[in-house]
Protein backbone atom coordinates (compact mmCIF):
# COMPACT_ATOMS: atom_id res chain seq x y z
CA UNK A 1 0.00 0.00 0.00
CA UNK A 2 1.71 3.12 -1.21
CA UNK A 3 0.72 6.47 0.25
CA UNK A 4 -0.60 9.15 -2.06
CA UNK A 5 0.99 12.59 -2.16
CA UNK A 6 -1.88 13.93 -0.06
CA UNK A 7 -1.53 11.12 2.50
CA UNK A 8 2.22 11.76 2.77
CA UNK A 9 1.52 15.45 3.36
CA UNK A 10 -1.02 14.65 6.07
CA UNK A 11 1.34 12.08 7.66
CA UNK A 12 4.20 14.60 7.69
CA UNK A 13 1.95 17.26 9.21
CA UNK A 14 1.82 14.98 12.28
CA UNK A 15 5.14 13.12 12.11
CA UNK A 16 8.21 15.08 10.97
CA UNK A 17 11.22 13.38 9.41
CA UNK A 18 13.12 13.98 12.66
CA UNK A 19 10.85 11.38 14.30
CA UNK A 20 10.46 8.96 11.36
CA UNK A 21 12.70 9.33 8.33
CA UNK A 22 12.73 5.89 6.71
CA UNK A 23 9.96 5.98 4.09
CA UNK A 24 10.11 2.21 3.52
CA UNK A 25 9.60 1.60 7.24
CA UNK A 26 6.72 4.08 7.30
CA UNK A 27 5.03 2.41 4.32
CA UNK A 28 5.46 -0.98 6.03
CA UNK A 29 3.81 0.36 9.21
CA UNK A 30 0.96 1.84 7.15
CA UNK A 31 0.46 -1.53 5.45
CA UNK A 32 0.55 -3.40 8.76
CA UNK A 33 -1.76 -0.99 10.59
CA UNK A 34 -4.13 -0.23 7.70
CA UNK A 35 -3.91 3.57 7.49
CA UNK A 36 -1.50 6.47 7.62
CA UNK A 37 -3.42 7.78 10.65
CA UNK A 38 -2.79 4.62 12.68
CA UNK A 39 0.88 4.62 11.65
CA UNK A 40 1.25 8.28 12.62
CA UNK A 41 -0.44 7.58 15.95
CA UNK A 42 1.99 4.72 16.62
CA UNK A 43 5.00 6.92 15.84
CA UNK A 44 3.71 9.77 18.03
CA UNK A 45 2.92 7.47 20.95
CA UNK A 46 6.36 5.88 20.69
CA UNK A 47 8.08 9.27 20.55
CA UNK A 48 6.05 10.46 23.55
CA UNK A 49 7.05 7.36 25.51
CA UNK A 50 10.69 8.03 24.69
CA UNK A 51 10.37 11.61 25.93
CA UNK A 52 8.80 10.44 29.18
CA UNK A 53 11.73 8.13 29.88
CA UNK A 54 14.25 10.90 29.22
CA UNK A 55 15.04 13.69 31.64
CA UNK A 56 12.23 16.25 31.40
CA UNK A 57 14.56 19.23 31.51
CA UNK A 58 18.18 20.18 31.53
CA UNK A 59 20.28 23.29 31.69
CA UNK A 60 23.81 24.29 30.96
CA UNK A 61 25.31 27.74 31.24
CA UNK A 62 23.27 30.16 29.11
CA UNK A 63 20.82 27.47 27.93
CA UNK A 64 17.98 25.46 29.37
CA UNK A 65 15.26 23.29 27.90
CA UNK A 66 12.07 21.71 29.19
CA UNK A 67 10.30 18.85 27.43
CA UNK A 68 7.00 19.30 29.27
CA UNK A 69 5.74 21.71 26.60
CA UNK A 70 6.72 19.23 23.88
CA UNK A 71 4.84 16.45 25.65
CA UNK A 72 1.74 18.66 25.90
CA UNK A 73 1.98 19.40 22.17
CA UNK A 74 2.34 15.69 21.41
CA UNK A 75 -0.71 14.96 23.55
CA UNK A 76 -2.74 17.43 21.45
CA UNK A 77 -1.58 15.81 18.19
CA UNK A 78 -2.36 12.34 19.54
CA UNK A 79 -5.84 13.47 20.59
CA UNK A 80 -6.46 14.95 17.12
CA UNK A 81 -5.46 11.70 15.42
CA UNK A 82 -7.46 9.57 17.84
CA UNK A 83 -10.54 11.61 16.92
CA UNK A 84 -10.06 10.64 13.25
CA UNK A 85 -9.76 6.90 13.96
CA UNK A 86 -12.71 4.94 15.39
CA UNK A 87 -11.59 3.10 18.51
CA UNK A 88 -8.10 4.64 18.62
CA UNK A 89 -8.53 6.30 22.02
CA UNK A 90 -9.52 3.05 23.70
CA UNK A 91 -6.37 1.07 22.99
CA UNK A 92 -7.37 0.18 19.44
CA UNK A 93 -10.06 -2.33 20.24
CA UNK A 94 -12.95 -0.62 18.50
CA UNK A 95 -14.78 0.86 21.45
CA UNK A 96 -15.25 -2.42 23.29
CA UNK A 97 -14.29 -2.45 26.93
CA UNK A 98 -12.23 -5.43 28.02
CA UNK A 99 -12.32 -6.62 31.58
CA UNK A 100 -12.66 -9.57 33.87
CA UNK A 101 -15.33 -10.02 36.49
CA UNK A 102 -14.02 -11.20 39.82
CA UNK A 103 -16.12 -12.27 42.79
CA UNK A 104 -14.71 -10.81 45.95
CA UNK A 105 -13.86 -13.43 48.54
CA UNK A 106 -13.64 -16.36 46.13
CA UNK A 107 -10.46 -18.00 44.85
CA UNK A 108 -9.47 -17.30 41.25
CA UNK A 109 -10.43 -20.80 40.18
CA UNK A 110 -14.10 -20.16 40.89
CA UNK A 111 -16.45 -21.71 43.38
CA UNK A 112 -15.46 -25.03 44.95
Amino acid sequence: MSLTVDEWARFRSYVPASIAADTDEIEARVLALGSWQRAALEYLRTFRAQLLTSPSSFSVPEYSESWSQNISSLDKLITELEAEIPGAGDGGIGGTGVGKMVRVGHPRGGLR
